[in-house]
């Protein structure tokens, strides 16, 4: 059996049926079946087109509507899966499967059917762990938020095809399986794809669901789409198991690698779509349990054996036979002499296919039951887990409705042409000080950060993408790209010792590190720059007196730290092991030795990370850890300076410490709390910030007065402290004045021209 393999088709069927053609008359052969791995883009008409996440401008009928509307027939069978750009209100009608229009055949949410002896699964949709356990709550006509989680892969779903025993000769999913880049030449993957690299190196790109049914299902062959570019893998499934070939294609676009012909042996044909009787069974069984609010579905609800509903599956195959349900509209097709965008929706029309379907299984219709779900609580409804502008970016991957590697490379042309039209250039340093001016203008007007995103991710290209990014990462690329702009104004050198930008001046402090040889005690000192302290947490126990500063449920003390302790943990001199002897000047060989950190200079203002989040090289696995820590409003930092350790290890007979701190600078207030909450694959940030001792939480585009005691209990990822001297500075009484209203014309104070 000869099938082609498509990427996203982006409902562009005529251009593939051509190219079909064209390499059916040039290699003289017959294709008999083709498969689309996602973004199929099954647009009936103008109300379809409204269900369709993407942005409006990239809203565009194509050609599905002719093979809906019988102008056109599929020249060969055709089997395609859900991407994050379809029109879900029509998918949603065939949420078991079905005909999407003749010839052209849907697999559903979920699913596995038979083509000829060839058996062939599929699951619709892409990987949001946010969503990932909620049932479908979603109902057209779909808001700004459901319109993006709808395509969501559910945990529900991917039961059903946990579920499936026998094997399976293909299988589809729109994005790749987690970890699958490692079993191909990622190296050249990044190439051409540099923003790639991180996500590869840490292990987070591509599905978790579809990683468990790889390894689950170990088909012969996995497909896939979505990041629009050819890519192969060889998946060794144990020693001496079974193999999987998987293939991930481009878009349907010129001299794109979107199409791919598979040989693989079957039986010999005719060859058409069936049913299959275990996935009938399986689905007969979990129906009852078919999530369709925003609760998780209760797997556990499922009475008798799997063989039971096997038995009853094939005596009705033997009476109806496997062949689906006939293809039927429920639209009217595209038609440019009468639209139908202005129409009023008409609720939730029932597929026959669908309806048909039940009925063979004997099972109710819900599909349109738990319409209230659709008003599901507002913290469901808030999206994402980026950052943007310490903790208010949060939301990039979902608040923008591109997910697709081009066409985000489209948006970014497009607004660089727009720059050069307007004779404006992207620079990171006027978009901060217009966030600023923004800021301080006394404009209640809404404000859009979107020009610094971009000009962030000009200097940051790895992460350049609408995937979630991590808060300390980002600090740190911004004062980067902060340092790295005012060097070349300058003309000055990279190296940040003693660099006088903003961003150094304000964060930059300098560790001392000695290593002390354990035989002979001689002692090499080395100095760096830094413009934040990464901390371990403390996980020795609190006495009483420091558990007394907060309410602590009796089994939550062990899982207490305190910001003394990880700085006491940061300063403690650790022996180093045997496997990392260092070569002592005074003995002239390789010693055991041990080594000390301390803080030579201090900033002005002092970043501390916690580090939340482990990722091990062993396992391949990363967590967070949701430890609390106790952190004072008021820090002296005093006992981690170099004199201060430098005397604590000699005693008296220590003289004065050069270029010692004064205790002034070494006290701090804090000033802004930057917290994560959930888990590692989806969480949330959120900003506190003290202003003449209020607290406000800045949580996406609101802000609100929020208790001291509610940002001691958060889960806190980086503490900002600033000198105390300059804090009560900054709260003093000044008036307000507009330094750069937005209605004026930006004039830069950035140094660019």
């Amino acid at each position: 059996m000869k099938i082609a393999v498509e990427g996203c088709m982006h409902g562009d069927l005529d251009k593939v049926y051509e190219t079909i053609k064209y390499i059916e008359n040039t290699r003289n052969i017959k294709i008999d079946l083709l498969l689309c791995c996602g973004d199929f883009q099954a647009v009936r008409n103008e109300k379809d087109m409204e269900c369709l996440s993407v942005p409006p401008k990239y809203r565009e009928m194509k050609s599905f509507w002719k093979y809906y509307a019988g102008q056109e027939v599929a020249p060969v069978p055709t089997i395609f899966i859900g991407g994050n750009h379809e029109a879900s209100n029509y998918l949603w009608e065939l949420y078991y499967g079905g005909w999407a229009a003749p010839n052209i055949y849907f697999l559903g949410f979920s699913g596995v059917v038979k083509f000829g002896n060839i058996r062939i699964g599929g699951l619709s949709g892409i990987y949001n762990a946010r969503h990932y356990h909620l049932g479908h709550f979603e109902r057209p006509p779909y808001n700004d938020s459901t319109i993006r989680s709808v395509y969501h892969v559910r945990e529900y779903d991917v039961h059903k095809l946990m579920q499936v025993e026998e094997p399976i000769d293909i299988f589809l999913s729109h994005d790749w399986p987690l970890g699958i880049t490692d079993y191909g030449n990622w190296k050249e993957l990044v190439r051409h794809k540099k923003h790639f690299k991180d996500e590869i190196q840490q292990g987070t790109l591509g599905s978790k669901a579809a990683a468990q049914l790889l390894e689950k299902l170990k088909p012969s062959y996995w497909f896939s789409a979505h990041l629009h570019c050819k890519f192969t893998a060889l998946v060794q499934h144990e020693e001496g198991g079974p193999m999987t070939k998987f293939l991930a294609l481009d878009k349907c676009l010129p001299g794109r690698k979107f199409l791919q012909i598979v040989d693989i042996e079957s039986d010999p044909g005719p060859f058409e779509v069936q049913y299959d009787e275990e996935w009938l069974a399986i689905t007969r069984k979990f129906n009852c349990v078919l999530p369709l609010t925003n609760q998780r579905g209760n797997f556990g609800n499922t009475q008798l054996d799997m063989q039971d509903f096997r038995q009853w599956v094939r005596s009705r195959l033997e009476d109806r036979g496997a062949k689906p349900c006939e293809f039927s509209q429920t639209a009217p097709p595209y038609n440019r002499s009468h639209p139908v965008s202005n129409t009023t929706f008409l609720g939730h029309p029932r597929n026959p296919q669908t309806v048909s379907f039940l009925e063979f299984l004997d099972l109710p219709y819900v599909l349109d039951n738990a319409l209230e779900s659709r008003d599901f609580p507002a913290s469901l409804t808030q999206k994402g887990d980026n950052i943007l502008l310490v903790g208010s970016i949060d939301d990039y991957s979902e608040d923008i409705p591109i997910e697709d590697e081009d066409e985000l490379e489209d948006v970014a042309e497009a607004d660089n042409e727009n720059q050069k039209r307007s004779g404006e250039k992207l620079c990171l340093l006027c978009d901060i000080d217009a966030i600023s001016s923004a800021m301080f203008s006394g404009d209640r007007t809404p404000y859009s950060p979107a020009q610094f995103l971009y000009s962030w991710w000009q200097h940051s290209s790895n992460l350049a993408s609408y995937e979630e990014q991590d808060a300390h990462e980002f600090f740190i690329s911004v004062l980067d790209g902060i340092h790295e702009k005012e060097s070349k104004i300058r003309n000055s050198s990279k190296d940040y010792g003693d660099c006088q930008c903003i961003a150094h001046r304000a964060f930059s402090g300098l560790l001392r590190s000695d290593v002390t040889c354990i035989t002979c005690g001689f002692t090499s000192t080395t100095y760096d720059p830094c413009v934040d302290i990464s901390l371990n947490l403390d996980t020795s126990n609190l006495s009483s007196a420091d558990l007394a500063n907060k309410p602590v449920k009796p089994e939550e003390k062990l899982g207490v730290s305190t910001l003394s302790g990880c700085l006491n943990l940061f300063t403690r001199a650790e022996r180093l092991g045997s496997d990392q002897k260092l070569h002592c000047e005074n003995c002239q060989q390789l010693r055991d030795s041990s080594k000390q950190l301390s803080i030579r200079r201090l900033p002005l203002v002092l970043c501390l990370h916690i580090k939340r989040f482990e990722h091990s090289l062993v396992r391949k696995m990363s967590r967070k850890i949701d430890r609390y820590l106790q952190f004072p409003f008021s820090l002296d930092m005093t006992p981690y300076l170099s004199s201060s350790i430098i005397r604590s290890r000699f005693g008296n007979r220590m003289f004065a410490f050069e270029h010692d701190n004064s205790d002034n600078s070494a006290e701090y207030e804090i000033f802004a709390v930057i917290a994560h909450s959930g888990m590692l694959e989806s969480g949330h940030y959120v900003t506190y910030l003290r202003l003449k001792n209020q607290w406000y939480k800045c949580d996406d585009p609101w802000i609100s007065e929020v208790d001291e005691g509610i940002v001691r209990a958060s889960q806190c990822y980086m503490l900002f402290y600033v000198q105390k001297l300059l804090y009560y500075k900054a709260n003093e009484d000044l008036s307000c004045v507009r330094i750069s209203p937005r209605r004026d014309t930006f004039a830069s104070t950035a140094g660019c021209s």
